[in-house]
């Protein structure tokens, strides 16, 4: 129905609902701060699945706990939720590229669930 690029911690919050304090304390690239993205996604878009993804794609960016190509993605339906914290490369193209597929397998395997 619709989708959310919110690579701003402002565009997180005015969109998707993400709490400021979320975003102190845990930072954009975080478990909670996708849980709120994935909650706000299926709150405000009005479909029955969601797929969040936060990182740090590089080459710059990265600190000692969340170093360069640190991704957190999760899929979520109206029940249930699954966050997942990767660790890809150093590089940004293949970070992307490795984010979306495996976002795309995780919303996969949660729609096998429920054909099942």
């Amino acid at each position: 129905k619709t989708g959310y690029v919110t690579y701003a911690n402002e565009t997180k919050q005015q969109l998707l609902g993400v709490s400021e304090q979320t975003l102190l304390k845990h930072g954009a690239v975080s478990q909670e701060t996708v849980t709120e993205m994935l909650a706000g996604t299926l709150q405000h878009s009005g479909s029955d699945y969601a797929v969040a993804v936060s990182g740090i794609a590089g080459p710059t960016g990265g600190t000692p706990d969340k170093p360069v190509g640190t991704v957190f993605i999760g899929v979520a339906d109206h029940h249930q939720q699954r966050i997942q914290r990767y660790q890809f490369g150093r590089d940004r193209l293949k970070n992307k590229l490795r984010s979306a597929q495996t976002a795309l397998n995780m919303l996969r395997l949660l729609l096998e669930e429920h054909s099942a």
